[in-house]
C-alpha cells in the first residue's frame, strides 16, 4: 500500500506515524528503501507468501 501511494505522490506521513507501520519500519527498514529496493522486497515477499500458501493448500483440502 505505502509503495503504490508514494509512486502517485500520495502524501504517506500519517501512516508512518502508525505504530503498526512504525514496527514494520524498524524490522525492515521500508521506508529508507529505493524505489527498486522497495519493488524487489515487495516481490520477494509476494513469492514468499505463494510458497506459504502452496504448501498450505493441501492441508486445507483434507
Amino acid at each position: 500500500m505505502l509503495f503504490n501511494l508514494e509512486l502517485f505522490k500520495i502524501y504517506t506521513q500519517y501512516i508512518r506515524e502508525n505504530s503498526n507501520y512504525a514496527q514494520i519500519q524498524k524490522e525492515n527498514k521500508f521506508f529508507i528503501k529505493t524505489v527498486e529496493e522497495k519493488y524487489d522486497f515487495l516481490k520477494q515477499l509476494q513469492g514468499a507468501l505463494q510458497v506459504f500458501y502452496l504448501k498450505l493448500s493441501p492441508k486445507l483440502e483434507s
